[in-house]
């Protein structure tokens, strides 16, 4: 599984921040709705790794963590375009709804952008500001919009953890912002700890559910932006499935599997009646049926073996856009087959990037990583591939190549060349060896030259016309 060690005990993400506490807010505007976007984010990055290993329900597939940080940072990147700086609480979250609804991966994804849509509801009396009661309707909606996506709902899952989550912010509602979100935050927690009792699969791999552990994170964010401190939601040890038990055993699938393929698509122009239909429709064909959004935009996710004709009764439905089929073998495929990579780097995008391809991760800070950081990740792997982006990196990257068996080292001058090491190495077939992979990787940014382009009076055209100077100045001419 990809992971991210981070040192020194504090997150990239929360570099910069000040670690005073500030006083608790009274009310959330749009400033505060973005801060807490960003600091989400940052927390689900972090613990995506983690939550991709409880993934057990409904598909041992080990991507729930994966596909909540990818939707939403591409609903909050989307979000950015979308709107103006100063657009207020109501058209920021209907913004971003609708960019999660067209960003949703997996069924972690439509989940959460149908939590988004909930709130958007929320918002849609153009409060300036959220006060405790603003946000405890808020969390009570999304609750309500996300069970309302599932064809068959199930206890133990996010959907538990968000109703819990509700139902302690109403019940706060009398009482402070902070009150309201803190009481919200516990009782998300003690759901999520209760899930293997609601859910057998979760029992039976010694895990809290997956989804449930990401909305924990979520409100997690949101308690550090009310409470005015810096922070992100850590993973729990509690969350790590026991070593001794097979995740992909434990969940309830039959023998053969059960339906071999996820079909996801956007559909436009639906009505509500054409969605029942859908629903019931996709129910006979499969499961995991969820279907978010409202009738102008909605995202349909199904796990099916009859592709054909899942696509065929959405296009009865409305306007079929951006259909995606992905067959779980392949998937299985890629996670054995693949040969592995540990990325080596300071940088927080490149290691959420490097994360969301497969690989693992070791994430320094001010200081450089020990080679015992870099020699754990790859016995952890039986060798593999070394990228490197800082001098630091590279030092521990080569000591430990020499400690452990078929390991090669990919030297990356920067960030830069390390993500097209990267993006080369997610394109090579299974089978290839960690020789092939480390010398093609080598061999392509071995020729790339990366020059800073920086301007103190904003004339950005003349830093890089100077920049470009500069790097044809330095190259040697044949």
């Amino acid at each position: 599984m990809p992971r991210t060690i981070v040192r020194d005990g504090i997150d990239e993400a929360a570099k910069g921040q000040s670690m005073a506490r500030a006083e608790p807010l009274r009310s959330l505007d749009a400033t505060a709705l973005r801060r807490w976007a960003v600091i989400a984010r940052a927390g689900l990055a972090s613990a995506a790794s983690t939550i991709d290993a409880l993934n057990v329900f409904p598909v041992p597939d080990a991507d729930t963590g994966t596909n909540l940080l990818l939707t939403f940072e591409q609903a909050l990147l989307a979000e950015r375009f979308a709107v103006s700086p100063d657009a207020g609480i109501a058209e920021l979250t209907d913004a971003f709804a609708r960019a999660a609804v067209l960003s949703a991966r997996g069924n972690s994804g439509v989940i959460l952008s149908q939590l988004a849509r909930g709130v958007a509801a929320g918002a849609a009396e153009h409060h300036a500001a959220w006060g405790p009661v603003e946000v405890s309707a808020a969390l009570r909606l999304a609750a309500e919009h996300a069970r309302s996506a599932v064809a068959e709902p199930q206890e133990g899952t996010i959907l538990s953890v968000a109703d819990a989550a509700a139902g302690a912010a109403q019940q706060a509602a009398d009482g402070c912002l902070a009150d309201v979100v803190t009481a919200a935050l516990q009782a998300a927690r003690a759901a999520l700890e209760h899930s293997p009792q609601d859910l057998p699969a979760l029992q039976r791999a010694g895990v809290v559910d997956a989804g449930g552990a990401g909305f924990v994170v979520l409100l997690t964010a949101l308690v550090a932006v009310v409470e005015g401190r810096a922070g992100l939601a850590a993973p729990s040890d509690n969350w790590a499935p026991a070593a001794n038990v097979s995740v992909a055993g434990a969940c309830d699938l039959p023998v053969d599997g059960g339906p071999g393929y996820e079909v996801m698509l956007v559909l436009e122009d639906s009505t509500a009646d054409s969605i029942a239909a859908l629903q019931a429709d996709l129910v006979a064909l499969g499961d995991s049926v969820v279907i978010a959004g409202d009738d102008s935009l909605r995202s349909v996710h199904v796990h099916t073996d009859e592709v054909a004709a899942a696509l065929e009764r959405a296009a009865r439905a409305g306007t079929v856009g951006y259909p995606e089929v992905t067959r779980f073998a392949d998937q299985s495929a890629d996670t054995t087959d693949r040969q592995r990579l540990v990325l080596v780097t300071e940088s927080p995008d490149l290691a959420t990037f490097a994360a969301a391809l497969g690989a693992e991760v070791v994430r320094h800070q001010r200081l450089d990583p020990s080679v015992s950081e870099v020699v754990d990740a790859l016995r952890a792997l039986g060798g593999g591939v070394v990228v490197a982006s800082t001098a630091g990196g590279l030092a521990a990257a080569r000591a430990a190549s020499d400690l452990v068996p078929d390991c090669h080292v990919v030297p990356a001058a920067s960030p830069v060349t390390a993500a097209l090491a990267l993006q080369a190495w997610s394109d090579f077939p299974p089978g290839t060896t960690p020789a092939e992979a480390g010398a093609e990787c080598a061999e392509l940014i071995a020729g790339i030259q990366v020059v800073d382009v920086r301007t103190e009076d904003g004339d950005l055209a003349a830093a890089t016309r100077d920049a470009l100077g500069r790097l044809v100045t330095a190259t040697p001419r044949s």
